[in-house]
């Protein structure tokens, strides 16, 4: 009797640490914490099955959305290096261009400022809040076409050696939406 009690307990025993370990990697925060990060908040997110597709984790919290990717194993420079290029790119999306075609070559195709990324700095890297369509794509210069209030930030973490890109997007429609964009940034830390 003692013996079946004791493999039981044994299994049970082994059952709970799985359960427990194998939960704790398919959060948000533990894949953040894993890479020596900390976000405020993001523990709310549920974390989408499949969420790898894209080479990104996805939380979902009702309609908002938050997609994060990491670049490990990068020294200061390059993080530097890669972070100023992204920007590069996205700040790229909405400078004035003009059209393809010989017939247009006075007329300049663009975004409204009102459309352009506001840029902010925190002690651990830059993020930008901007719109984003249906597909959570940047660049959208419509407003029939905008369906989110977005931010992409770049943050470095030294000890970790890691480069995190934070993608939040929120519906449009709601009214805390920049302040809301701007906790879940200014949140961010390294460990």
């Amino acid at each position: 009797m003692v013996l079946i009690f004791s493999v039981a307990l044994f299994f049970a025993a082994i059952a709970f640490f799985f359960f427990t370990f194998s939960a704790e990697e398919h959060t948000l925060s533990s894949r953040l914490k894993k890479n020596g990060a900390m976000i405020s908040g993001i523990d709310m997110f549920a974390l989408e099955k499949n969420s790898k597709q894209d080479g990104a984790i996805t939380g979902i919290l009702g309609e908002s959305v938050v997609k994060i990717r990491m670049a490990e194993n990068m020294d200061a420079d390059a993080a530097k290096r890669y972070v100023e290029s992204q920007l590069t790119l996205l700040r790229s999306i909405f400078e004035p261009n003009l059209p393809p075609y010989p017939e247009f070559l006075t007329k300049e195709a663009g975004c409204a400022d009102e459309y352009a990324p506001r840029e902010h700095e925190t002690p651990y890297g830059t993020y930008a809040v901007l719109y984003a369509g249906e597909r959570f794509g940047f660049g959208v210069c419509v407003e029939d076409l905008i369906q989110y209030r977005a931010s992409i930030g770049f943050f470095y973490c030294p000890r970790s050696r890691t480069v995190f890109e934070v993608r939040y997007f929120i519906p449009k429609e709601k009214e805390e939406g920049d302040s809301e964009l701007a906790r879940l940034n200014e949140s961010f830390q390294c460990t």
